[in-house]
């Protein structure tokens, strides 16, 4: 699924649209950067997906995403191998049967006190 990407910074906004939907994020005036640390495989086709919604969010909310393949490291192996994509807010951890547009809008509002 493809999507573009419009700033529209006069209202302060950024709109994703696809064919089928449009999601308008506003922008936050924020100082603090989270870190996001996503769990992911190379090939992963609901990482991808996961990922791409973080880049949505990462327009909006000031944050650093550290990707870490689970394949490098024994222990991420062992712990999030039927997880993945795992995605990880200032300790809060989000599976893959929790990943969505909501959760991480919810979650990042939540860190940032929104």
């Amino acid at each position: 699924m493809r999507w573009l990407l419009f700033i529209k910074d006069e209202l302060n906004e950024i709109v994703w649209q696809n064919k089928d939907k449009e999601v308008i994020i506003k922008k936050m005036d924020v100082n603090i950067m989270t870190k996001v640390i996503f769990y992911t495989s190379e090939i992963c086709s609901l990482c991808e997906e996961a990922y791409a919604l973080l880049t949505m969010f990462k327009q909006a909310y000031s944050f650093e995403i550290e990707e870490r393949d689970i394949y490098t490291n024994d222990q991420w192996l062992e712990e999030y191998q039927l997880r993945i994509p795992v995605v990880e807010i200032n300790g809060k951890q989000i599976d893959c049967e929790e990943i969505s547009y909501d959760m991480l809008e919810n979650v990042l509002k939540k860190e940032y006190l929104i």
